[in-house]
């Protein structure tokens, strides 16, 4: 279901257990694969737009409002089909 429907996060590719995507705040991200199947991960790179992730990815748990992993492992898969990328360098703060 979620496969077929447009995402504010892009999948940009990976490297070295690295997930690389664009969030829903036009910034590059690049994240591990537990940081983008947990709850908070997937709120930070959606930009808190947690009703995009209710409706594509609905929880069958009363206490969750979304299926992380579902929402996870889905950017995952699309990360690994986008291939291998070079990853940015992170600047260093006060070099």
């Amino acid at each position: 279901m979620a496969s077929q429907m447009e995402l504010s996060v892009r999948a940009l590719g990976h490297r070295d257990g690295r997930y690389l995507l664009l969030s829903g705040a036009g910034e590059m991200r690049q994240m591990t694969a537990g940081r983008i199947c947990s709850a908070s991960g997937l709120l930070d790179l959606f930009a808190g737009r947690i009703g995009e992730l209710e409706t594509r990815f609905p929880s069958s748990q009363t206490k969750a409002p979304f299926d992380a992993m579902a929402a996870g492992s889905h950017l995952i898969r699309q990360c690994v089909e986008r291939g291998l990328v070079d990853m940015p360098r992170r600047s260093r703060r006060g070099r």
